[in-house]
């Protein structure tokens, strides 16, 4: 865990209040001896004071860097070398400050980056966490926390989440027509699907949005869709998932979005949720068909045996077919703890 060093949370201020206070004295009682130990309640006590007098509490966070590969330049300066000039700045001026990041360590990438280098998921999270790490250290990128979304904790607050829905009855339960990938022999996420889009025309959209036209897709939207793993045209199986009604939130998530905080948005931003809105906001899949992620905390749906909605257990299992039912971590909710 990387963790923000004293100098990133106040120690700077300190040391300017400890300079003061002890010309002050130097000045009143030159040869007077003072020790550091003495001063630490009244630095404290003033520090305690400027927060009290300034209560916002700041959190910061950063894109969640994918652990199926190193980040590059690009990332660091567009994204975590800002915040952290935000984080520190904030603390300089005596603020409280919470800066969070972590490892998103789950989805079909990572199970293909394991398969084409012959190791397990959790080798290649490993591997691409500890250097995401180094990465971040030699940049002098302090988080208060950078956490993992493989840890334990990680996985019972996602489940408490979905549990926390599902007996509310938030969501939909639906037996769908997925695509799936015969020679892969697994069924598709969104982003390893591609073909033409049915709205604009584009013949490389994704399975979940097109880049040209900024429309919502679903993969099954798509005009002769082709699996991005072996290239292979995917047919539809059925297989069954839970579904958050986006629909029945439409009027908050306009006034919130696009009257209440019209002006708090980026432009691309901005148009890119309006056009969503605006296009008609339908239930979205919280769960996808995957051997590598966090098990539905539903009874008997996780594992569960084959009725044709199934994917493989595994390379080295694939005479059994069982179904891994995953709570896709990034349309739930990022928990940094």
């Amino acid at each position: 865990m990387l963790v923000a060093s004293p100098d990133r949370s106040g120690i700077l201020f300190l040391i300017s209040l400890i300079r003061k206070r002890y010309s002050e004295e130097q000045e009143s009682a030159p040869n007077k001896i003072s020790t550091f130990f003495n001063w630490i309640p009244y630095f404290c006590s003033q520090l305690i004071r400027i927060m009290l007098q300034n209560p916002e509490r700041y959190t910061i966070t950063a894109a969640l860097p994918y652990t199926n590969g190193p980040i590059h330049i690009g990332h660091l300066a567009g994204v975590y070398v800002p915040a952290d000039i935000y984080s520190r700045y904030l603390r300089l001026q005596g603020r409280d400050v919470l800066f969070v990041c972590g490892s998103d360590e789950h989805g079909v990438a990572i199970s293909m980056k394991a398969k084409k280098e012959g190791i397990t998921p959790q080798e290649v999270i490993d591997k691409y966490d500890g250097i995401i790490r180094k990465s971040f250290a030699d940049f002098g990128i302090a988080f208060d926390n950078y956490s993992r979304t493989s840890l334990p904790i990680h996985h019972e607050t996602a489940s408490d989440f979905f549990k926390k829905l599902y007996e509310k009855g938030d969501f939909i339960e639906e037996v769908t027509e997925q695509l799936y990938d015969a020679k892969a022999n697994q069924f598709l996420a969104d982003r390893f699907v591609t073909g033409t889009c049915p709205k604009c025309g584009n013949e490389e959209a994704y399975g979940d949005q097109c880049e040209k036209c900024g429309s919502t897709l679903n993969a099954t939207d798509l005009i002769n869709p082709k699996s991005t793993i072996t290239g292979e045209t995917p047919v539809l199986k059925s297989t069954k998932h839970w579904f958050l009604p986006l629909d029945r939130y439409d009027a908050f998530l306009r006034e919130w979005i696009l009257e209440g905080h019209k002006n708090d948005w980026k432009p691309n931003v901005y148009g890119q949720v309006k056009s969503w809105i605006d296009g008609g906001l339908e239930p979205r899949a919280v769960t996808r068909d995957l051997d590598w992620g966090i098990d539905v905390p539903v009874e008997g749906e996780a594992p569960h045996s084959a009725t044709g909605a199934s994917t493989a257990a595994g390379a080295d299992r694939e005479h059994i077919r069982v179904v891994f039912r995953k709570l896709m971590m990034s349309s739930m909710v990022h928990v940094l703890c």
